[in-house]
């Protein structure tokens, strides 16, 4: 992969992991 799609994952996974955290 090149490194702009591993910092875009990097992205969701954290953003979603966060949103998960929040409404948990």
């Amino acid at each position: 992969m090149r490194v702009f799609e591993k910092i875009f994952a990097l992205k969701i996974f954290l953003y979603y992991a966060g949103t998960n955290e929040i409404f948990q």
